[in-house]
């Protein structure tokens, strides 16, 4: 870490109309990577709540990698539970190799945005497919 305290990051909201910001996260020792997911995990869940029918989407895609037989048999409450936990998928758009000094560039997006209704973030899209990762949907 290079006694560095905090990091910055770029934060590219889906909304073309909204500014590309630099936000900093305080680094918490053990925990580099962990502190920034933790962050974004709280915004994704403080700014993108789904409503009744993405709600319905994502408890739909979750009983659809289910058997049946388990469908049947599941608490109401579990697939709830299990439909409300907040994950962050990272895309690696450089990753850390010797020829480009060890550095390393990762996109981080709210892996439910799809089943939530959000649009697709063209901004952050673009920049995926320039690093050879193109949008899925």
């Amino acid at each position: 870490m290079g006694g560095k305290e905090k990091f910055s990051f770029v934060f590219i909201p889906c909304d073309a109309s909204e500014p590309i910001e630099q936000w900093s996260q305080k680094l918490s020792k053990g925990q580099e990577v962990e502190c920034l997911i933790d962050r974004l995990k709280e915004h994704y869940m403080r700014t993108a709540q789904p409503d009744a029918r993405a709600k319905q989407r994502q408890r739909e895609a979750l009983l659809s990698h289910l058997p049946q037989d388990v469908q049947e048999k599941l608490d109401e409450k579990y697939l709830e539970q299990a439909a409300s936990i907040m994950m962050v998928e990272t895309v690696s758009l450089l990753s850390h190799t010797p020829e480009n000094g060890y550095v390393a560039v990762s996109m981080y997006i709210d892996d439910k945005s799809t089943l939530k209704g959000l649009p697709l973030n063209e901004r952050a899209s673009g920049i995926c497919a320039c690093c050879g990762h193109p949008a899925e949907g």
